[in-house]
Protein backbone atom coordinates (compact mmCIF):
# COMPACT_ATOMS: atom_id res chain seq x y z
CA UNK A 1 0.00 0.00 0.00
CA UNK A 2 1.15 3.34 -1.05
CA UNK A 3 0.81 6.07 2.57
CA UNK A 4 2.00 9.54 2.91
CA UNK A 5 5.30 9.54 4.22
CA UNK A 6 6.50 10.43 7.68
CA UNK A 7 9.00 12.64 6.11
CA UNK A 8 5.51 14.72 5.08
CA UNK A 9 2.89 13.68 8.10
CA UNK A 10 5.31 13.51 11.22
CA UNK A 11 6.86 17.21 12.90
CA UNK A 12 10.52 17.14 11.61
CA UNK A 13 13.25 20.13 12.85
CA UNK A 14 14.65 22.29 10.25
CA UNK A 15 17.85 23.81 11.37
CA UNK A 16 17.32 27.17 12.73
CA UNK A 17 14.03 26.02 14.23
CA UNK A 18 13.12 25.59 18.14
CA UNK A 19 13.65 21.79 18.75
CA UNK A 20 9.82 20.59 18.63
CA UNK A 21 8.20 19.05 22.21
CA UNK A 22 8.13 15.40 22.97
CA UNK A 23 6.38 13.36 20.33
CA UNK A 24 3.24 11.78 20.91
CA UNK A 25 3.60 7.92 20.86
CA UNK A 26 1.44 7.41 18.12
CA UNK A 27 1.88 11.10 16.41
CA UNK A 28 1.32 9.49 12.62
CA UNK A 29 -2.31 9.78 13.92
CA UNK A 30 -2.42 13.64 13.69
CA UNK A 31 -1.26 15.78 10.42
CA UNK A 32 -0.16 19.12 11.48
CA UNK A 33 -1.31 21.71 8.78
CA UNK A 34 2.45 22.45 7.43
CA UNK A 35 2.84 18.88 6.94
CA UNK A 36 -0.77 18.89 5.02
CA UNK A 37 -0.03 21.30 2.50
CA UNK A 38 3.06 19.34 1.71
CA UNK A 39 1.16 16.15 1.15
CA UNK A 40 -1.30 17.70 -0.97
CA UNK A 41 1.21 19.45 -3.15
CA UNK A 42 3.57 16.36 -3.36
CA UNK A 43 1.39 12.86 -2.77
CA UNK A 44 -1.63 11.41 -2.90
CA UNK A 45 -4.13 11.68 0.11
CA UNK A 46 -8.19 12.09 0.30
CA UNK A 47 -9.14 15.23 2.49
CA UNK A 48 -12.20 15.50 4.24
CA UNK A 49 -14.18 18.48 5.33
CA UNK A 50 -16.99 17.43 8.28
CA UNK A 51 -17.93 21.23 8.69
CA UNK A 52 -21.73 22.04 7.81
CA UNK A 53 -22.21 22.70 3.87
CA UNK A 54 -22.36 26.16 3.89
CA UNK A 55 -18.87 27.39 5.42
CA UNK A 56 -17.69 24.23 3.24
CA UNK A 57 -18.61 26.35 0.15
CA UNK A 58 -17.16 29.59 1.14
CA UNK A 59 -14.17 28.13 1.70
CA UNK A 60 -12.27 24.81 2.28
CA UNK A 61 -9.11 23.04 1.82
CA UNK A 62 -7.91 22.63 -1.31
CA UNK A 63 -9.26 19.27 -2.79
CA UNK A 64 -11.47 18.48 0.21
CA UNK A 65 -14.22 16.73 0.00
CA UNK A 66 -17.18 17.80 1.93
CA UNK A 67 -18.87 14.72 4.44
CA UNK A 68 -22.44 15.12 5.39
CA UNK A 69 -21.59 14.48 9.70
CA UNK A 70 -25.19 15.08 10.51
CA UNK A 71 -26.50 11.88 8.47
CA UNK A 72 -23.65 9.98 9.23
CA UNK A 73 -24.64 10.51 12.42
CA UNK A 74 -27.72 9.15 11.78
CA UNK A 75 -27.23 6.18 9.72
CA UNK A 76 -24.14 5.18 12.20
CA UNK A 77 -27.29 4.84 15.36
CA UNK A 78 -29.53 3.20 12.81
CA UNK A 79 -30.01 -0.25 14.36
CA UNK A 80 -27.72 -2.97 12.71
CA UNK A 81 -25.89 -0.33 11.73
CA UNK A 82 -22.41 -1.40 12.98
CA UNK A 83 -22.30 -4.66 10.55
CA UNK A 84 -23.62 -3.05 7.46
CA UNK A 85 -21.23 -3.30 5.04
CA UNK A 86 -23.66 -1.99 2.66
CA UNK A 87 -24.31 1.11 3.80
CA UNK A 88 -20.57 1.65 4.70
CA UNK A 89 -19.31 0.88 1.36
CA UNK A 90 -22.05 3.09 -0.05
CA UNK A 91 -21.04 5.91 2.36
CA UNK A 92 -17.59 5.54 1.82
CA UNK A 93 -17.01 4.58 -1.86
CA UNK A 94 -19.61 8.19 -2.79
CA UNK A 95 -16.92 9.79 -1.10
CA UNK A 96 -14.08 8.52 -3.54
CA UNK A 97 -12.50 6.71 -0.26
CA UNK A 98 -9.53 3.40 -0.87
CA UNK A 99 -7.76 1.85 1.47
CA UNK A 100 -4.66 2.40 -0.25
CA UNK A 101 -4.98 6.38 -0.01
CA UNK A 102 -4.51 7.76 2.96
CA UNK A 103 -7.68 9.64 4.34
CA UNK A 104 -7.08 13.41 6.80
CA UNK A 105 -10.38 14.62 8.56
CA UNK A 106 -10.96 18.29 10.14
CA UNK A 107 -13.88 20.58 11.01
CA UNK A 108 -13.65 24.21 11.74
CA UNK A 109 -11.07 22.62 15.26
CA UNK A 110 -10.52 19.80 16.29
CA UNK A 111 -14.09 18.49 17.47
CA UNK A 112 -16.36 15.49 18.10
CA UNK A 113 -17.75 15.29 14.83
CA UNK A 114 -13.98 14.84 13.05
CA UNK A 115 -13.26 12.51 15.63
CA UNK A 116 -16.98 10.65 14.66
CA UNK A 117 -15.73 10.73 10.83
CA UNK A 118 -12.15 9.35 11.94
CA UNK A 119 -13.27 6.92 14.13
CA UNK A 120 -16.17 5.38 11.81
CA UNK A 121 -13.91 5.51 8.56
CA UNK A 122 -11.05 3.20 11.18
CA UNK A 123 -13.93 0.94 12.32
CA UNK A 124 -14.88 0.09 8.67
CA UNK A 125 -11.09 -0.89 7.75
CA UNK A 126 -9.19 1.73 6.37
CA UNK A 127 -5.52 1.32 7.88
CA UNK A 128 -4.26 5.25 7.40
CA UNK A 129 -6.96 7.81 8.97
CA UNK A 130 -5.85 10.90 10.47
CA UNK A 131 -7.12 14.28 11.98
CA UNK A 132 -5.85 17.55 11.36
CA UNK A 133 -4.50 19.25 14.38
CA UNK A 134 -6.82 22.43 14.91
CA UNK A 135 -8.28 21.91 12.00
CA UNK A 136 -9.69 24.67 9.64
CA UNK A 137 -7.93 27.19 12.03
CA UNK A 138 -4.99 25.47 12.50
CA UNK A 139 -4.82 25.32 8.57
CA UNK A 140 -5.14 29.00 8.42
CA UNK A 141 -3.10 30.22 11.37
CA UNK A 142 -0.15 27.92 9.29
CA UNK A 143 -0.43 30.15 6.32
CA UNK A 144 -2.65 28.36 4.31
CA UNK A 145 -4.89 29.83 2.02
CA UNK A 146 -8.78 28.10 1.53
CA UNK A 147 -10.24 27.47 -1.93
CA UNK A 148 -14.07 27.22 -3.20
CA UNK A 149 -13.51 25.06 -5.78
CA UNK A 150 -15.65 22.50 -6.88
CA UNK A 151 -13.67 19.38 -5.85
CA UNK A 152 -14.72 16.54 -8.74
CA UNK A 153 -15.17 13.10 -7.00
CA UNK A 154 -13.54 10.04 -8.43
CA UNK A 155 -16.35 7.17 -6.56
CA UNK A 156 -14.51 3.64 -5.75
CA UNK A 157 -15.88 0.34 -4.59
CA UNK A 158 -14.67 0.24 -0.89
CA UNK A 159 -15.40 -2.88 0.41
CA UNK A 160 -15.67 -2.24 4.79
CA UNK A 161 -13.62 -4.72 6.96
CA UNK A 162 -15.25 -3.87 10.19
CA UNK A 163 -12.36 -3.95 12.94
CA UNK A 164 -14.80 -5.50 16.35
CA UNK A 165 -11.89 -4.95 18.83
CA UNK A 166 -12.72 -1.10 18.40
CA UNK A 167 -16.35 -1.09 19.60
CA UNK A 168 -17.50 -1.87 23.01
CA UNK A 169 -21.56 -2.65 23.62
CA UNK A 170 -23.85 -2.29 26.55
CA UNK A 171 -23.49 -6.01 27.61
CA UNK A 172 -19.42 -5.84 27.40
CA UNK A 173 -19.37 -2.41 29.46
CA UNK A 174 -21.56 -4.01 31.91
CA UNK A 175 -19.43 -6.52 32.49
CA UNK A 176 -16.29 -4.55 32.86
CA UNK A 177 -17.93 -2.44 35.57
CA UNK A 178 -15.36 -2.90 38.68
CA UNK A 179 -12.88 -5.20 36.67
CA UNK A 180 -9.11 -4.64 36.85
CA UNK A 181 -7.32 -4.28 33.74
CA UNK A 182 -9.90 -2.01 32.84
CA UNK A 183 -11.21 1.77 32.91
CA UNK A 184 -14.13 3.09 31.57
CA UNK A 185 -13.57 6.44 30.19
CA UNK A 186 -17.12 9.39 30.42
CA UNK A 187 -15.90 12.21 27.63
CA UNK A 188 -19.15 14.73 28.56
CA UNK A 189 -19.76 17.31 30.79
CA UNK A 190 -19.06 17.58 34.48
CA UNK A 191 -23.08 18.08 34.54
CA UNK A 192 -23.38 15.36 32.81
CA UNK A 193 -20.89 13.21 34.32
CA UNK A 194 -22.17 13.43 38.11
CA UNK A 195 -25.83 13.60 36.81
CA UNK A 196 -26.71 17.22 37.39
CA UNK A 197 -27.68 17.57 33.42
CA UNK A 198 -29.99 14.31 32.32
CA UNK A 199 -29.30 13.88 28.36
CA UNK A 200 -31.58 10.73 28.10
CA UNK A 201 -34.25 9.21 30.16
CA UNK A 202 -32.05 9.22 33.32
CA UNK A 203 -28.97 11.42 34.16
CA UNK A 204 -25.39 10.03 35.51
CA UNK A 205 -22.46 7.66 34.51
CA UNK A 206 -21.40 4.14 34.32
CA UNK A 207 -20.42 3.39 37.50
CA UNK A 208 -16.60 3.48 38.28
CA UNK A 209 -15.74 5.47 35.05
CA UNK A 210 -13.27 8.15 34.75
CA UNK A 211 -14.35 11.40 33.46
CA UNK A 212 -11.83 13.35 30.76
CA UNK A 213 -13.93 15.36 28.57
CA UNK A 214 -12.96 15.81 25.27
CA UNK A 215 -11.89 19.47 25.58
CA UNK A 216 -9.56 18.63 28.19
CA UNK A 217 -7.18 16.81 25.61
CA UNK A 218 -7.38 20.21 23.77
CA UNK A 219 -5.44 23.65 24.06
CA UNK A 220 -7.46 27.16 24.27
CA UNK A 221 -7.27 27.02 20.09
CA UNK A 222 -8.36 23.56 19.59
CA UNK A 223 -5.11 22.12 18.69
CA UNK A 224 -4.10 18.80 20.81
CA UNK A 225 -2.17 19.83 23.75
CA UNK A 226 1.75 18.79 24.07
CA UNK A 227 2.43 15.03 24.80
CA UNK A 228 3.58 15.73 28.09
CA UNK A 229 0.75 17.67 29.42
CA UNK A 230 -1.93 14.96 27.82
CA UNK A 231 0.18 12.04 30.19
CA UNK A 232 -0.14 14.16 33.32
CA UNK A 233 -3.72 14.99 32.63
CA UNK A 234 -4.32 10.99 32.11
CA UNK A 235 -2.25 9.91 34.91
CA UNK A 236 -4.29 12.04 37.18
CA UNK A 237 -7.43 10.90 36.23
CA UNK A 238 -5.97 7.01 36.61
CA UNK A 239 -6.01 6.57 33.08
CA UNK A 240 -3.32 4.18 31.97
CA UNK A 241 -2.12 2.53 28.86
CA UNK A 242 -1.92 -1.09 29.79
CA UNK A 243 -5.49 -0.94 30.70
CA UNK A 244 -8.53 -1.52 28.42
CA UNK A 245 -9.87 1.77 27.76
CA UNK A 246 -13.50 2.37 26.80
CA UNK A 247 -14.69 5.77 25.53
CA UNK A 248 -18.29 6.89 25.98
CA UNK A 249 -20.52 9.91 25.50
CA UNK A 250 -24.05 10.75 24.51
CA UNK A 251 -23.96 9.21 21.44
CA UNK A 252 -20.46 8.08 20.18
CA UNK A 253 -19.24 11.07 18.95
CA UNK A 254 -17.12 13.04 22.06
CA UNK A 255 -16.60 9.19 23.05
CA UNK A 256 -14.40 8.76 18.99
CA UNK A 257 -12.28 11.72 19.86
CA UNK A 258 -11.26 10.64 23.46
CA UNK A 259 -10.62 7.61 21.79
CA UNK A 260 -8.62 9.37 19.25
CA UNK A 261 -6.78 10.85 21.73
CA UNK A 262 -6.02 7.35 23.87
CA UNK A 263 -4.68 6.06 20.67
CA UNK A 264 -2.14 8.93 19.99
CA UNK A 265 -0.86 8.93 23.34
CA UNK A 266 0.33 5.09 22.36
CA UNK A 267 -2.82 3.20 24.18
CA UNK A 268 -2.78 -0.28 22.37
CA UNK A 269 -6.81 -1.20 23.45
CA UNK A 270 -9.58 1.31 23.14
CA UNK A 271 -13.06 0.69 22.48
CA UNK A 272 -15.96 3.27 21.65
CA UNK A 273 -18.93 2.50 23.25
CA UNK A 274 -20.92 3.69 20.65
CA UNK A 275 -24.54 3.65 22.15
CA UNK A 276 -23.18 5.50 24.81
CA UNK A 277 -25.70 7.10 27.35
CA UNK A 278 -28.16 7.04 24.99
CA UNK A 279 -28.45 3.40 24.99
CA UNK A 280 -26.98 3.18 28.57
CA UNK A 281 -29.66 5.45 30.40
CA UNK A 282 -32.27 4.18 28.54
CA UNK A 283 -32.37 0.40 29.75
CA UNK A 284 -33.31 0.46 33.24
CA UNK A 285 -31.60 -3.18 34.09
CA UNK A 286 -28.52 -1.20 33.38
CA UNK A 287 -26.75 0.43 37.00
CA UNK A 288 -26.20 4.18 37.15
CA UNK A 289 -24.34 6.03 39.30
CA UNK A 290 -24.49 9.70 40.64
CA UNK A 291 -22.25 12.63 42.42
CA UNK A 292 -19.02 14.07 42.10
Amino acid sequence: MVFLTEVLLAAAVSVGQEPPPAAYPNGKLLVEPRDLKKAIDTSSVLVLDVRPAADYKQGHIPDAIWVDVDEWTKLSRSSGAMTNAKLWSEQLGSLGVQPQTPVVVYDATTTPNAGRVWWLIRYSGHPDVRLLNGGLAGWRESGGTPGDDDVPIVKTNFEPKFQPQMLADAKSVKGMIGQVGTCLIDSRTAAEYTGQQAQGPRGGRVPGAKHVEWKDFLNSRGQFKPADEIAKLLAARKVAAEQTAVTYCQSGGRASLDAFALELMGFKNVKNYYGSWAEWSADSDLPVEKGP
